[in-house]
């Protein structure tokens, strides 16, 4: 049975539409840079666009680590919005499931999640886990401790993530990921793919049985169907399919067995 949680239909969709700001942030950016590269004065170009858009800014030229600063906003978006999925996805689980997550507090959360819903998922050989493991890691650096012993084990992650990503021969095309002072455009897209891959991995390993699927149905919430029957069913279709990607022939024995 086909099944995903609502926290993770929320999750896509919320990325989805801050991967898209974050695409045209990009874009302009880009113009920006290529405009003023071919000025041939960057102060006096970067004084007239000051001018234009009342904002007072003052740079001689662009800065080198210009790209990488953006690129590590872009890494702390991606994770805040991955961490409130497991907030979520942790809140829904223990419903359906009637099980409290593993206290592991020592742990990442997303190792937790794992742990709490298969624990026999080796989740160290999950390409996309360490890959997010390594920019949660790469945004708790850029906020909060750049100091050079954390930034040298960073570094270690990056050849372990890197050589990983070869062997197993994925995500091929994207120039990434980089080590912490060359984080670019890339490397959020690595990112915000690999945290819906695992998003998904954990609603696959957590799927509900059909009595938990039963259990998820408020047949108060279809009350006003009761005089026809041909309404409430497509209702109860739509929301099996639409909240939990359910298929409608499965959606179809759920309603069956649940006698609705």
């Amino acid at each position: 049975m086909k099944f995903t949680y609502k926290s993770y239909s929320v999750f896509v969709k919320k990325l989805g539409y801050f991967d898209s700001v974050i695409e045209m942030n990009e874009v302009a950016i880009r113009e920006f840079a290529d405009q003023a590269n071919s000025s041939g004065d960057f102060s006096k170009f970067l004084a007239c666009k000051s001018k234009k858009h009342k904002i007072r800014v003052d740079f001689p030229k662009i800065p080198e680590d210009f790209n990488s600063i953006i690129a590590k906003n872009y890494i702390a978006q991606v994770s805040q919005c991955f961490e409130e999925f497991l907030v979520d996805f942790q809140k829904e689980y223990e419903i359906i499931k009637k099980v409290p997550w593993l206290n592991l507090e020592k742990n990442p959360k997303l190792k937790i999640a794992f742990k709490s819903v298969d624990s026999s998922y080796i989740i160290d050989n999950d390409l996309n886990y360490k890959i997010c493991d390594y920019y949660r890691n790469i945004r708790n650096s850029a906020l909060h401790n750049k100091d050079e012993k954390r930034l040298n084990k960073l570094d270690l992650e990056h050849n372990k993530v890197s050589s990983m990503k070869i062997r197993k021969n994925e995500y091929s095309k994207l120039n990434a990921p980089n080590k912490f002072k060359s984080i670019n455009f890339d490397d959020f897209i690595l990112y915000s793919r690999a945290a819906k891959e695992m998003a998904f991995k954990l609603c696959e390993l957590s799927k509900p049985n059909i009595d938990e699927v039963v259990n998820l149905i408020n047949e108060k919430n279809f009350s006003c169907y009761e005089n026809n029957s041909n309404r409430k069913h497509n209702a109860l279709i739509t929301e099996l399919k639409s909240k939990y990607g359910i298929q409608k022939e499965t959606a179809e024995i759920i309603i069956k067995l649940a006698n609705f």
